[in-house]
């Protein structure tokens, strides 16, 4: 299958995952603020702590939500006959060695 950037994809999703990256990062600063705030003070501080854990669910919610759009991307790519997914260097050098194998057994099985 061809490979297609998620951004290029003609899906409503992209704009879902637009707004879910946006969120992430603004949301991955805040965890880390409060997570250097929680360091410079002094233990015992519940409350910064609580607001930590909030900030963190939020961040992993904002994951949830980018998960999902590039999922719906992936299967529209898919309907498209194409895929979002890039495949590594090691797999695509065993594809190779697949077909190269096939072809030399599909020779062989011809004469």
């Amino acid at each position: 299958m061809e490979y297609i950037k998620p951004t290029q994809v003609d899906s409503p999703a992209v704009g879902n995952l637009y707004d879910a990256r946006r969120l992430k990062r603004a949301a991955w600063k805040s965890v880390q603020m409060l997570r250097r705030q929680l360091r410079r003070t002094p233990l015992g501080n519940g409350m910064l702590r609580l607001t930590l854990m909030r900030a963190e669910a939020n961040h992993r919610e904002t994951l949830r939500m980018e998960r999902g759009a590039l999922d719906a991307i992936e299967a529209r790519a898919q309907e498209l006959g194409m895929t979002t997914q890039r495949s590594t260097k090691k797999a695509r050098h065993n594809e190779a060695q697949v077909a190269a194998w096939q072809k030399v057994r599909d020779e062989l099985s011809t004469e």
